[in-house]
């Protein structure tokens, strides 16, 4: 199964470190495509067709606002629009991974339509081709929808929170049986509107856990949840709520565990950046890093500097 991919985030990146006499001279350079500007969207990188490039899915509004869900074929730094016939979807999340352990990877999409209906869609993998899976499962806006094996049994499970449009929110995990089979499953999660959803093994006891940030019920909040093979329980933590942003599970002090960033506005609708280190025993302790807050944006992480 295929758990490691380089992600790269279209709209914008933040980039820190905590030694800055490590740095080395490091050069970018635009890189110009025919690839469509997207707003209210999200993309992902995975090699679709097993060449040794890295294809991309994108999801969003294009510059006349109309919905759209593309994939695009990466032939040796050349995008091409393969055509998949995809359901057109904004204020979303799309994410590539292997559900059905086929070897090849698959697409799951959330998102509002160009008629304001949501969707949640996963879309099968055959050699290339996209088709979409018969499963149903609620559908989503403002939110994401993110694969994750929450109980280790092998196969990718399919994890979602947002607005239902009804301005509900919904977050639940859909239980992968195998045979292309899903089963909806009710933790007790919140109900939560402009969700971010993170997994991440805090706790290394070899299972994923669950960071939730989002609306719930008209206030911001970010949950922790501890993963007990398969069971769910919320650890109370002192975390910044933020809402319109995004959480995100990170090991910044390469200290063994899982630390968690945080971004987005609080409760005053004033955007933060955030960094809790991991100090063991479910305690974490707000860091200090002096990266100016923002909202309504995505992050990524990665070594840019080889340090």
């Amino acid at each position: 199964m295929k758990r490691m991919k380089t992600l790269i985030n279209l709209s914008f990146i933040v980039i820190f470190t905590t030694h800055s006499f490590l740095l080395r001279s490091q050069d970018f350079v635009t890189y110009s495509t025919s690839l469509p500007g997207m707003a209210q969207g999200s993309c992902d990188w995975a090699d679709i067709d097993n060449d040794g490039y890295l294809d991309l899915a994108i999801m969003g509004a294009n510059s006349v606002g109309q919905p759209l869900t593309k994939i695009y074929r990466n032939n040796a730094g050349v995008f091409i629009d393969i055509n998949a016939n995809l359901t057109g979807l904004k204020n979303g999340s799309v994410r590539f991974s292997d559900y059905d352990n086929d070897g090849d990877y698959d697409l799951l999409v959330c998102g509002s339509d160009f008629n304001s209906k949501s969707h949640t869609l996963l879309y099968k993998n055959e050699n290339g081709s996209f088709s979409q899976s018969s499963n149903t499962f609620q559908g989503i806006c403002n939110g994401m929808a993110i694969f994750v094996d929450y109980d280790n049994d092998g196969l990718l499970d399919i994890l979602l929170s947002g607005d239902t449009l009804s301005y509900n929110g919904f977050t639940r995990i859909y239980h992968n049986l195998g045979n292309d089979t899903f089963e909806e499953v009710d933790f007790g999660f919140p109900a939560v509107i402009s969700a971010s959803l993170s997994y991440g093994d805090y706790d290394n006891d070899g299972d994923f856990d669950l960071l939730l940030s989002g609306d719930i019920g008209g206030a911001y909040y970010t949950k922790l949840y501890r993963n007990d093979m398969g069971v769910f329980t919320e650890i109370p933590v002192n975390l910044e709520g933020v809402g319109a942003g995004f959480s995100l599970w990170m090991d910044f002090d390469k200290d063994g565990d899982h630390d968690i960033l945080l971004m987005g506005n609080d409760l005053t609708l004033t955007p933060i950046f955030k960094i809790y280190r991991n100090e063991g025993s479910g305690n974490f302790q707000e860091v200090f890093v002096g990266i100016t807050g923002m909202a309504l944006g995505n992050i990524s992480i990665a070594d840019y500097n080889n340090d």
